[in-house]
């Protein structure tokens, strides 16, 4: 995410690691250790960095492969309901393979995560249990890496690598550093969860008020900076109340989450969509015109339709559902805060409800 990001307290372990290496010499040729040190910094630099848990789990996958000198591998972490799911993968994708090619990774990751702790073998077909399966031989597996992502007393999933190469590529010492790295992308990826939390509605997901205003703040700044427009919609869904109050509040929830995600469907990844309150939502969009023919007026059709043409009856509500937007800009010669920009988006959706409902209507004034 593009605002400014808290240092995790590890951080501070690292700076030193990092003014340590720097005083010391150039590994010597066929020494590893130091090399290893500087990998370690390098890669827990680049988790601290973010507090993305999409940009995190790519981070560490790409990371695991590197020190491990692995062939492929996937990334498992739980659900909500306790289930292990794969997030992220190289080479090797579950729902593309068949059952018996799995098998091998299933038994090393049942094992790692029942014992909570890592594995490495670097002779899969020498392990006793193992190499009983066939799959061991058919894959031609030569070696394999497995560490819990633990974070205090809770396993939050587990990494997993395999390579077709010869054991000897890998070492004791790189599944040292894989496990250490392992034990610093579970800390990373914990800050990235309560983070997350921090800034997002529970109900559907998008971001909360507060983050939105923080983001509303800074997209205008740079828009001021850069002398580029930006575009603020206010979103709402016609006769909610009525919904709730014909249907029930649970009915109500679920119209929400599906707008919620038909939003997201509708609009850019450097847009920024928010749930402004109750059944009001706001987008911004950096750098985009806000008249109505223009692009921020495209954007708004193209939801409101998406929304009008959706079938809300598996739901619980046997009816269409509409929405009435507000849109306005800021114009790089004609400055304003956020303040006014949200007055003006209110102002536009006041008239698209005035006009009848299940319309965008662009706030056309030259300011």
């Amino acid at each position: 995410m593009p605002d400014q990001q808290p240092k995790p307290p590890e951080s501070a372990f690292f700076h030193g690691l990092e003014d340590a290496l720097a005083s010391a010499p150039a590994p010597h040729s066929g020494t590893r250790h130091l090399e290893h040190l500087r990998r370690i910094l390098d890669v827990s630099k680049a988790l601290i960095s973010t507090l993305s848990q999409d940009v995190l789990l790519e981070r560490v996958m790409d990371a695991m492969l590197e020190v491990s000198q692995a062939e492929r591998g996937f990334l498992m972490l739980k659900d909500a309901d306790g289930h292990l799911k794969v997030v992220t993968a190289r080479r090797m994708h579950r729902e593309n393979l068949p059952p018996e090619e799995f098998r091998v990774s299933n038994s090393i990751v049942e094992r790692v995560l029942s014992t909570q702790e890592p594995l490495f073998l670097p002779n899969v077909s020498r392990d006793e249990s193992l190499s009983r399966q066939s799959s061991v031989v058919e894959l031609g597996i030569r070696f394999a890496m497995c560490a819990p992502l633990r974070f205090r007393d809770h396993v939050k999933g587990a990494v997993y690598v395999d390579s077709h190469n010869p054991g000897d590529a890998s070492t004791q010492e790189d599944f040292e550093v894989f496990r250490s790295l392992a034990d610093q992308a579970a800390i990373a990826l914990e800050n990235a969860e309560l983070y997350t939390r921090a800034v997002t509605d529970p109900l559907t997901a998008l971001y909360n008020r507060s983050y939105f205003q923080r983001r509303l703040d800074e997209e205008l700044d740079r828009a001021r900076r850069y002398s580029r427009r930006l575009s603020l919609l206010l979103v709402d869904v016609d006769h909610f109340k009525q919904i709730n109050d014909t249907y029930g509040h649970q009915v109500g929830d679920r119209v929400l989450i599906r707008v919620a995600q038909l939003m997201r469907a509708s609009i850019r990844s450097a847009d920024v969509p928010a749930r402004y309150g109750g059944d009001e939502f706001a987008l911004i969009l950096p750098e985009t015109d806000g008249e109505a023919t223009g692009s921020a007026g495209v954007v708004a059709e193209r939801l409101r339709k998406a929304v009008a043409n959706d079938d809300f009856g598996p739901l619980g509500l046997p009816q269409k559902i509409s929405l009435s937007i507000g849109l306005t800009t800021l114009k790089p010669e004609k400055p304003a805060t956020a303040f006014e920009l949200l007055e003006r988006a209110d102002r536009a959706l006041y008239e698209a409800k005035r006009a009848g409902r299940n319309r965008s209507v662009s706030d056309t004034r030259r300011y």
